[in-house]
């Protein structure tokens, strides 16, 4: 247990960005949880994703693994709304994957911002995936069983994003959760990791539905 905490603190340690610090508490918190607590899917998998870059966040990783925390640690059980939606979130990227993030986040910490001038092919690339993927037409009809997605659509049907920075960033938005449910806060976007439909809008949630 020792060495698997260790190896992903220094993960998170290598990670450019000040709004990742209250991963590394998270981290710790998970591994002082007995082993077979810590074996549950839903919390390992969300935990894993403390130490993937931000860039590649589709939600606020920070605040739903608080949140499912919260939940483990006090005895409570995450309700099927809470683990569909862990689910939607996949597996984290390979590490290669991160590690190119990982680099190109600390240049873009340091002003440079050449590796975004051109690249629209790679975000063609992601939409054509994206367009054949069987995960993304489920998970869209879940979330359109569960959300009143028309409130969010434009006059052609479209939902957009709020507006996403020149450095390349998600509009994630936050997670936060409450007493009598689960608030997300979340803007219209596919996961560039696992291309699974993150469209978690601003709505409640019981926990132990």
């Amino acid at each position: 247990m020792k060495n698997q905490q260790q190896e992903a603190l220094a993960r998170h340690s290598q990670l450019a960005f000040r709004r990742m610090q209250p991963g590394a508490a998270l981290i710790k918190r998970f591994h002082r949880l007995p082993q077979d607590v810590r074996d549950d899917t839903c919390l390992k998998q969300v935990c894993q994703w403390l130490t993937v870059p931000f860039s590649l966040w589709p939600v606020d990783v920070i605040g739903v693994t608080e949140y499912v925390l919260g939940l483990v640690e006090s005895g409570k059980r995450l309700g099927n709304d809470l683990q569909a939606l862990v689910e939607m979130l996949g597996e984290p990227p390979k590490t290669k994957t991160c590690d190119a993030i990982c680099i190109h986040e600390h240049d873009v910490k340091g002003g440079n911002y050449e590796s975004l001038i051109k690249a629209q092919h790679k975000f063609d690339f992601k939409e054509a995936l994206l367009k054949e993927n069987p995960g993304f037409r489920s998970d869209w009809n879940w979330i359109k069983n569960h959300f009143d997605v028309k409130k969010h659509q434009s006059g052609t049907g479209v939902i957009r994003r709020r507006m996403v920075s020149e450095r390349n960033f998600r509009a994630i938005g936050i997670f936060v959760g409450r007493r009598k449910g689960i608030t997300f806060l979340m803007s219209s976007t596919p996961s560039a990791t696992n291309g699974r439909f993150m469209a978690w809008r601003r709505t409640s949630l019981s926990s132990k539905s």
